[in-house]
């Protein structure tokens, strides 16, 4: 079997109407994307951040979290 792993790349967008903003997306190793930010990031490490926290779940946890109880 081939190699399971995902790598994530945050990159500056480059943008002529928009300013340029931080954007991240999680590719597998066969290619396919997984994730993307699906919006810009006023700095690296903000983006880096917010992918880190979709990646372990932790994000989706605190989402979710006032919707279980209902």
């Amino acid at each position: 079997m081939g190699s399971d792993y995902a790598t994530l790349r945050v990159y500056r967008s480059l943008s002529v109407r928009r300013s340029q903003r931080w954007r991240w997306k999680l590719t597998h190793a066969n290619g396919r994307k997984l994730a993307t930010s699906g919006e810009g990031y006023a700095n690296r490490s903000e983006a880096r951040a917010v992918a880190e926290r979709v990646i372990s779940g932790e994000f989706w946890s605190e989402k979710n979290a006032g919707s279980a109880s209902s």
